[in-house]
């Protein structure tokens, strides 16, 4: 079944109560409670000239303007925008997995994603996309209109690449655009742990901040199958046929070893972490990624 993903994030976002997404409340409370040095500053720039109205500051009349038409203008400004956000969407194998749910890890990363790349552009942040689609590495570039939000969802596409998430860090690494830029990483960061914070150190050392957002599925979460089951890393296609309650105890030991190495990480390197269950609303998910 092909996912509407347009149709997903509008749904989405009309479920959730602007005041605690949008504006000043969002500004404060996300951005500036997790992020560090990415602002830009509080400068205004030029956007366009508007017809001067009898009810506006004579004060912003362009006089040059007037000399040249004899018509009154003002100039209208725009605030510019306050941070880069990068988001890089995990789309290797294992993360197309969905068990009986309708949307795949990758589809639910893309739906979240989404939704925070509209809601940043309304808050005319600059945004920008990097991802793998045929197995060539894609960068949007940096805008902050709304008319960027289509461009960049039209990109979201649910086929899978060959290349890990290790070396779509690596992309980020070789566009130098994106230095400085607060980087939004949906995974289920289900890879060699230390060789991935590893790697997400060494950018951080390039002035980029980062988000983790990890998307797992309730059954890998649980491992809650019920009969033999033949388990196929998704990944390297390799097989095991087992009882879930024979490995079930051993399993949710290592996953939570791991994930607690993640939080680990996060905690000592100020990286604010999301865990996002794909059985969980996909409201409720998003803002808990506000909460950081």
């Amino acid at each position: 079944m092909t996912i509407n993903y347009f149709n997903e994030i509008f749904k989405l976002l009309s479920n959730i109560p602007n005041i605690q997404i949008k504006g000043t409340h969002f500004n404060n409370n996300f951005l500036h409670g997790n992020f560090h040095s990415q602002k830009n500053g509080n400068s205004l720039e030029f956007n366009q000239y508007n017809q001067y109205t009898p009810d506006e500051d004579t004060k912003k009349i362009d006089w040059k303007v007037y000399g040249r038409f004899e018509k009154f203008y003002l100039k209208k400004y725009e605030k510019e925008s306050n941070y880069k956000f990068t988001f890089l969407i995990d789309n290797s194998n294992s993360m197309n997995y969905k068990a009986k749910g309708l949307f795949s890890k990758l589809d639910y990363s893309f739906i979240l994603a989404g939704a925070l790349t509209y809601i940043l552009l309304d808050n005319q942040d600059s945004v920008s996309h990097l991802s793998y689609q045929n197995g060539k590495p894609y960068f949007s570039g940096f805008r902050n209109v709304k008319s960027h939000f289509f461009s960049l969802i039209q990109q979201f596409s649910p086929q899978i690449s060959n290349v890990n998430m290790l070396e779509q860090l690596s992309f980020i690494e070789n566009v130098k655009a994106t230095q400085k830029s607060i980087v939004f990483l949906f995974s289920d960061f289900l890879y060699d742990i230390n060789d991935l914070l590893k790697k997400i150190n060494l950018l951080k050392l390039s002035e980029n901040d980062f988000y983790l957002v990890q998307i797992l599925d309730k059954s890998e979460i649980n491992l809650d199958f019920n009969e033999l089951v033949k388990f196929i890393d998704m990944e390297t296609n390799e097989e095991v046929i087992t009882e879930p309650d024979e490995i079930k105890k051993f399993y949710q030991k290592e996953l939570f070893e791991h994930n607690s190495k993640i939080k680990e990480f996060s905690f000592t390197n100020k990286i604010p972490y999301c865990l996002c269950n794909t059985s969980v609303l996909l409201e409720e998910n998003l803002l808990n990624i506000f909460k950081g």
